[in-house]
């Protein structure tokens, strides 16, 4: 593709065109994967170097000039471009009278990185590590008449479930796949109020080129297990302390030496053996 301008932009023009070549009568999936508010790439002549640089336009650098902090400042500046590239996709989806009829899901992929203006308060870490500040993401839902407006839940959802939620919604049968993820459409019409506990595990994969080690966690229903890549190993409960500042390993040893072998357990179930968490 020979294209220029931003690529918020960019990607906007695209959604917004295939949008408009949508028939009613025909389902639709679209995947809008906008990179902003993320670095991009630039050339550094005295380093001889591809370095990070935050590149937001300048009318919207303009925009967010109240900002103080210069990256603070660019970051802002480039979720402002995306939030009017979202507005342009959903006014684009009501003029084509498709508005009523799709579920439109807005969620990022991680916490944000506060080298590059990301700020994951009050919640503790960020991207890269498995502190809440680097998993608990923001989730927004939209379709008018199935989802009532205003409505929130704090059940614990994750990206897992879209597949086999959308997979329900589309009446794609997936009752015979083995999948991680669950069908939440109760949860988001609001027509199932439990939050049955759940299990999760999350692991990292190491990266020398940005000096990141694995990081490991395991949580079942409140309770979670952390190891950093350092090996510090924590244990929390969410529900009375979700900004992770108590550690309680050695108030409760049992279960965190429980939690502590289910996460080996697990890994090794489902890492391949040159890639399983190694202990003394």
């Amino acid at each position: 593709m020979d294209e220029y301008g931003y690529a918020t932009d960019l990607i906007t023009d695209e959604a917004v065109s295939f949008l408009k070549r949508q028939k009613p009568d025909r389902p639709f999936f679209l995947h809008l994967a906008y990179n902003a508010p993320h670095f991009g790439k630039s050339w550094d002549p005295t380093k001889e170097l591809a370095v990070n640089v935050m590149q937001p336009p300048p009318r919207d650098l303009a925009r967010a000039g109240h900002v103080k902090d210069p990256m603070r400042r660019a970051f802002a500046a480039k979720v402002m471009n995306m939030d009017d590239g979202i507005g342009r996709v959903l006014a684009a989806l009501k003029a084509k009278g498709l508005e009523r009829d799709t579920l439109v899901i807005f969620m990022t992929d991680h916490g944000g990185d506060y080298e590059f203006g990301g700020d994951n308060k009050p919640f503790r870490g960020e991207k890269a590590t498995l502190f809440e500040g680097g998993i608990r993401v923001p989730c927004l839902m939209r379709w008018p008449g199935r989802i009532p407006a205003g409505s929130s839940s704090d059940a614990v959802v994750g990206a897992l479930d879209l597949f086999p939620t959308i997979c329900s919604l589309a009446k794609v049968k997936v009752d015979e796949e083995l999948l991680d993820g669950r069908n939440v459409t109760g949860i988001l019409t609001g027509t199932d109020k439990s939050k049955p506990s759940r299990e999760l595990l999350w692991h990292t994969g190491s990266h020398a080129e940005l000096k990141r080690g694995v990081w490991t966690a395991l949580r079942q229903g409140d309770w979670k297990f952390l190891e950093t890549s350092k090996g510090e190993q924590f244990l929390f409960n969410l529900a009375q302390d979700p900004y992770e500042k108590t550690n309680l390993k050695t108030q409760r040893p049992k279960l965190f030496n429980e939690l502590r072998k289910r996460r080996d357990a697990l890994l090794k179930e489902c890492l391949p053996k040159e890639r399983q968490w190694g202990h003394p």
